[in-house]
């Protein structure tokens, strides 16, 4: 009777938890019911496309079963994404951020509910995370520290509550974040095999970035005789990052792209003289086959980058153009391979 009703398994399980819910519904329980809301549907919509299984929900919280570590941790990671990205132009009170934790272990399937070391060691896990970051167990990062595109920082050693024996975890470094504690800890950093990508990574971004301040800055010095009736401006003033193009044949390769667009609208924003579209605005146009001056003019941009990525093996090629939006006039290229 017992082996038709219980079955014993191994699995990832990642705990899930909305930061500030509880504060936010005793101010304001109106907008915490319709943030849940849309928090439960923008994660119900990503559990499935990394073959998750939902469990339950615990308050603002999911519990949610993988079959791999490596699925789980890309499914946090496009959360986390997904969040980061909806909350870019969204006052403070509206934001929608969540803890991730991610444990691999023994569970008991029974009665539709799963129990275990498995469950329990993931939800003290994810209490250690910071609000948009992911925290994992040493056996997750082990699985997958050669098979993610990501970047870990070790944690110092932490004693779980009810857990017997401390235990080594780690914080998935994404590209947007800034800061490098969690759970009031500093981290330590975990050198890998990802590490060399993370400083190319860094790299092309910086050559990229030179490339545009040089081009624009010289575009805009440049004397121009332009009819009153010209739609063309004297200078760029305003500029949008259109996603990069991945060209590597492999959608795992996504998160590395989506990273380099972030990477660069980033530091753009940083120059006080150029208004820069947020990643977020500029996301619609991903795959669009719309005009550059069709597109410029939806965004109010008086110039558009694009680009693509290109990963083979250990070798990264990232091109990147700068174009005068009204008039679809290319005003350079760079190409940027690092070793």
């Amino acid at each position: 009777m017992r082996a038709n009703t219980e079955q014993r398994k191994l699995a990832a399980i990642m705990f899930t938890d909305m930061v500030g819910y509880s504060a936010l519904s005793q101010r304001d329980d109106k907008l915490a019911l319709e943030l849940l809301e849309e928090h439960r549907q923008l994660l119900r919509e990503i559990f499935p496309r990394f073959n998750g299984s939902e469990i339950k929900t615990i308050g603002d919280g999911f519990l949610v079963e993988f079959q791999s570590a490596l699925e789980a941790a890309q499914c946090a990671i496009e959360i986390q994404r997904t969040l980061a990205k909806r909350n870019h132009d969204v006052p403070t009170d509206r934001r929608i951020e969540v803890r991730i934790g991610i444990h691999i272990g023994d569970v008991v399937h029974r009665g539709g509910d799963v129990y275990g070391d498995g469950v329990n060691i993931a939800s003290r896990i994810e209490a250690l995370a910071s609000a948009g970051g992911i925290c994992v167990s040493m056996d997750v990062e082990r699985q997958i520290r050669n098979a993610l595109e990501a970047r870990f920082e070790k944690l110092a050693p932490t004693e779980l509550k009810n857990i017997s024996v401390s235990m080594d975890l780690f914080r998935i470094v994404l590209p947007w974040e800034q800061k490098s504690e969690v759970g009031g800890q500093k981290s330590e950093e975990r050198e890998r095999a990802a590490a060399p990508t993370s400083r190319r990574f860094a790299l092309m971004g910086g050559l990229v970035l030179l490339f545009v301040i040089g081009v624009g800055w010289w575009w805009a010095s440049q004397p121009r005789k332009t009819p009153a009736s010209s739609p063309v401006g004297s200078r760029i003033a305003s500029l949008a990052v259109l996603p990069f193009r991945n060209y590597s044949g492999d959608s795992n390769q996504e998160y590395f792209v989506d990273g380099m667009t972030d990477l660069l609208t980033t530091e753009l924003s940083g120059i006080e003289a150029l208004i820069v579209k947020s990643h977020q605005s500029a996301l619609k146009f991903k795959g669009s086959t719309k005009s550059m001056p069709e597109i410029g003019q939806e965004l109010h941009a008086d110039a558009i980058i694009e680009g693509s990525v290109l990963r083979d093996a250990s070798h990264v090629t990232v091109n990147v153009q700068l174009i005068e939006a009204p008039t679809d006039r290319h005003l350079g290229r760079k190409s940027s391979k690092p070793r």
